[in-house]
């Protein structure tokens, strides 16, 4: 204590001394140190709202990767999220062939390097379409079209699985250049309904028989080939005839359905 008051004292006694020497009114010098004051207040004030802004525009980033537009517009208002049916989507799954392969001649460590660049190249030839990656576990990735409601969905999930398709053509495993990467396909056009799983971590998910189907295409589906339902073979033969629809027959799934 003593001492605090020895140091304010010494403060005192330099300040007059400023003063004494015709340094200014001691008005005039209270008013420079409150307009110092206000300076560097005004720009740590700008420099905080700065980065407030910044962390913010990446969390809203975030949230529209992992969300669909509107959700996460709704989400970002503090509108509830409930439930909710479409009744008219297009759905892609592509499946890496032979993973478990992969997975037994790579280190884990390697087989995340893979998936990671792999994945992140997807995300790029779908983020040049209107339509919205729903999940990718382990070896799947899965996207949705037209749960916005546009008409041409399903000629969107074909152009990015063509695309997708070309490109693993060309790819390159940087841990396994010895070993040719290949990926086969499944689509298929229906009703799913959607939701958010989850309070600590959510997660948008779709349900329903479109689903359970997609994943049934890709699975039966060929290595470097995009496998379809008969409903969308007729829906592309009877709006985009920019495709090219080859019937495959008959292929059991629960029962026989035709597919191409």
């Amino acid at each position: 204590m003593k001492g605090t008051i020895i140091i304010a004292i010494v403060r005192l006694v330099t300040f007059f001394a400023h003063y004494r020497q015709g340094r200014g009114n001691i008005i005039d010098q209270m008013l420079r140190i409150i307009d110092d004051y206000q300076e560097n207040l005004e720009s740590k004030i700008c420099e905080r709202t700065k980065h407030l802004e910044e962390s913010l525009e990446k969390t809203e980033n975030l949230l529209f990767h992992i969300m669909p537009r509107k959700v996460a517009e709704d989400l970002r208002q503090g509108i509830p999220i409930c439930s909710a049916m479409h009744p008219s989507v297009s759905l892609m799954l592509a499946d890496v062939c032979k993973f478990t392969e992969l997975c037994d001649s790579c280190i884990p460590v390697h087989i995340i390097d893979i998936l990671q660049d792999l994945y992140s190249s997807f995300d790029e030839i779908v983020s040049r379409f209107q339509a919205f990656k729903v999940e990718n576990v382990g070896d799947n990735y899965m996207i949705v079209s037209g749960l916005d409601e546009i008409p041409y969905h399903l000629a969107e999930v074909c152009k990015i699985a063509i695309e997708i398709l070309e490109f693993v053509s060309k790819y390159e495993m940087k841990h396994r250049k010895d070993m040719k990467l290949q990926v086969k396909i499944g689509i298929n056009c229906g009703a799913v309904a959607s939701g958010i799983l989850g309070s600590s971590a959510p997660r948008f998910c779709l349900f329903g028989d479109t689903v359970n189907m997609v994943c049934r295409m890709a699975t039966l589906s060929e290595p470097g080939r995009i496998h379809i339902t008969e409903g969308a073979a007729n829906l592309i033969r009877n709006r985009y005839q920019v495709f090219t629809v080859e019937e495959r027959g008959l292929v059991e799934v629960k029962v026989g359905f035709d597919t191409f």
